[in-house]
């Protein structure tokens, strides 16, 4: 399990979701019509192989980010 960490700037329709490296999506964190101010998430990958992922966040008109995260299981 990891936490994950945003802010948004302004209340917003927000999507936050986890993505393999071949674009499918393997989880969403957060959706739905979010308040201002930081958040944080929790993603818990016990169900996933260790690999390469992509976190999207989709806030608003905001632009899109995206981030790779790398998943190491013991």
């Amino acid at each position: 399990m990891t936490i994950i960490s945003f802010e948004l700037p302004a209340a917003c329709e927000m999507k936050l979701a986890v993505y393999d490296i071949l674009g499918r999506e393997i989880q969403t964190l957060g959706a739905g019509h979010w308040s201002p101010g930081k958040h944080n998430v929790i993603w818990n990958a016990g169900n996933v192989c260790s690999g390469l992922y992509i976190m999207q966040l989709t806030a608003g008109n905001l632009p899109s980010t995206a981030q790779e995260l790398l998943l190491i299981k013991r």
